[in-house]
């Protein structure tokens, strides 16, 4: 563009003229206000909001973001588009839902990126449903495949929760169309027929098998259709202990917490202090150990030795008589959590005072090795000093 100036300028020879300072600065004032409209009109478009909630999610942030989404398209299986199809993702017993349009297209927004799986259906009536799990990230795509009903099928009613599973009661209900089915027969994980008359209730915990057979009104006979559904609504037991250990002059503070889930399984245990989240440990279970070290930031030694060695690196000696003593990592008003879930996202708590610290017993005749980063002094025969660590487990050379 500025060289169709130039040209445009030598061509009626007032070059000169029209490069003055009041040119440049209206031209640049002017490309500066068309750049920040853009950026304010840019930032004014963003259709997907950022939302924090105070949800546990990482020991760091304590926070969960919801800014993750779903699109993608709903077809038949002629791969043509669906309108009107609902896409639900489910979550923490909550979801978030949208509808494709006429292309097919779908987007749904606001959900949560976090540990757990998130159920995502698509559905529409004279359809049946299709489910899968995903791992949501901010910008997760998938497309969904729909196949036409037979006149008559099943719809599952209950909160669901993570992973696919209900966590309360289910009301199943068939839809069919009685100018064309006289009757519907259904059972249950193997029971005996029984002919539906209206909305059934399953309230146990389990994994079930619905299976359904119609009688249209010509007296034909359907084949057998079967379909499985989840129901958790127990949350997990768990119990907390806490216990102490010593190793090469390192106290320890161990949590202990034992959970089990009998039906969903155990899916994590997150542990707590004052409400904070500190530890998180997926797995199966039931043991799940939070090891936390006495020592955080400095370790004191006052006592008699001898056969001391300062290096540079390095301080070495036998103590005759050392009394030890550190800073604790919970404070004896703080409040321990553990937080059990399955993997239906129940969840379970159990909460316990602040363990009392272990006693600062001397040590007699034992051989230390620190970082010689101390403050204080060392005598031939007597040492009053703080170290940043604790010993060292070998005497190598110590990097800080």
């Amino acid at each position: 563009m500025w060289d169709a100036l130039v040209s445009y300028q030598e061509d009626k020879i007032i070059k000169k003229s029209l490069l003055n300072e009041g040119i440049i600065f209206t031209v640049v004032v002017l490309l500066f206000g068309a750049g920040l409209i853009s950026s304010i009109v840019g930032n004014a478009g963003d259709t997907i909001p950022n939302t924090i909630s105070y949800e546990s999610n990482t020991p760091t942030s304590g926070i969960t973001i919801y800014n993750g989404s779903l699109s993608g398209y709903v077809n038949d299986t002629s791969m043509n588009p669906i309108e009107g199809a609902r896409i639900r993702v489910y979550f923490h017993e909550t979801f978030e839902e949208n509808y494709s349009d006429s292309s097919g297209r779908y987007h749904v927004a606001n959900i949560p990126i976090c540990y757990c799986m998130k159920n995502c259906t698509a559905s529409k009536e004279g359809y049946a449903t299709e489910g899968v799990l995903l791992d949501i990230t901010e910008n997760t795509t998938r497309d969904f495949v729909l196949t036409p009903l037979d006149p008559c099928y099943p719809v599952f009613n209950g909160t669901m929760g993570d992973n696919g599973w209900f966590v309360n009661c289910v009301t199943i209900t068939f839809i069919f169309d009685p100018e064309e089915i006289s009757a519907v027969y259904y059972k249950v994980d193997g029971g005996s027929w029984q002919i539906y008359s209206g909305p059934l209730i399953v309230c146990d915990d389990g994994v079930y098998e619905l299976c359904w057979r119609y009688v249209d009104n010509e007296g034909h006979q359907s084949d057998i259709y079967c379909e499985y559904f989840m129901i958790d609504q127990t949350k997990p037991e768990i119990e907390l202990t806490v216990d102490t250990y010593k190793e090469d002059g390192l106290w320890y503070l161990v949590l202990t917490a034992i959970a089990e889930d009998e039906c969903s399984g155990m899916n994590r245990v997150e542990f707590y202090i004052n409400d904070i989240l500190q530890e998180k440990i997926i797995g199966p279970g039931p043991n799940y150990e939070w090891i936390i070290p006495w020592i955080l930031e400095n370790y004191s030694v006052t006592g008699l030795i001898c056969n001391r060695r300062i290096t540079e690196e390095n301080v070495s000696f036998f103590a005759f008589i050392v009394k030890t003593s550190a800073q604790y990592p919970i404070n004896w008003d703080d409040t321990v959590k553990a937080k059990a879930y399955d993997n239906a996202g129940n969840w379970a708590l159990c909460v316990m005072d602040s363990p009392s610290p272990p006693p600062d017993f001397p040590i007699i005749f034992r051989h230390f090795t620190f970082c010689n980063n101390y403050e204080g002094y060392i005598g031939r025969f007597f040492i009053d000093a703080v170290f940043e660590k604790g010993p060292l487990v070998t005497t190598l050379s110590c990097k800080i």
